[in-house]
């Protein structure tokens, strides 16, 4: 019994050391999200302040735990008017929920660099499990000798689910404001060595 104590206390000091080797890498990472307007064309927008915690198993990435941490006040559409409506009570209400929080619960590979990444996202003070489909790409060698790996998870939620009810219909059958909204997280990470940690 000592000993399979003493095994699993060790397996999980070494995941934990594990956990601390990657970090997130801000110029090739994003967090986007992509709404219908008038059942025209799509806008995009990005939110470009978040924090990321990245816990992989082992080196292969067929196990991990990721939390984003997304400052909706960082919501940015190129359009000064419009990122000022998102952030109104109408959409984000950014000074009453000043966060959005997406936190995994289960990471399955589904087929060859397919894998399904299921969490709860909180917004506006509503928590929801989604799911999301994740393209993983192998560990690589960059440009400074370090390892690097990403990932890119994609899916979609229904904003009135989170309280978001603007809208208005249009004379061609579509609302003003698509009420699905499509998520991407694209996300690359560097493994630190023992001087960087």
């Amino acid at each position: 019994m000592k000993n399979i104590i003493c095994t699993a206390l060790l397996l999980l000091f070494a995941t934990a050391l594990f956990a601390q080797k990657w970090e997130v890498d801000p110029m090739h990472s994003t967090v986007q999200f992509r709404a219908n307007h008038m059942g025209l064309a799509d806008i995009i927008g990005v939110f470009e302040n978040y924090e990321v915690n990245f816990e992989p198993a082992s080196d292969e990435m067929n196990n991990l735990a990721l939390s984003v941490d997304v400052q909706t006040g960082s919501v940015s559409t190129r359009v000064e008017a419009r990122d000022a409506h998102l952030k109104s009570k109408d959409f984000l209400n950014v000074e009453e929920f000043p966060n959005m929080i997406f936190r995994s619960t289960s990471f399955k590979k589904k087929r060859k660099g397919r894998y399904e990444l299921k969490g709860e996202l909180t917004l506006m003070g509503i928590t929801k499990k989604i799911a999301m489909e994740v393209k993983k790409g192998k560990v690589v060698t960059g440009l400074q000798n370090e390892q690097r790996v990403g990932f890119v998870a994609m899916g979609t939620v229904n904003r009135t689910d989170f309280g978001m009810a603007f809208n208005m219909d249009m004379d061609n059958g579509f609302k003003l404001i698509a009420n699905k909204i499509d998520i991407l997280i694209s996300m690359e990470f560097v493994k630190q060595t023992k001087e960087e940690e």
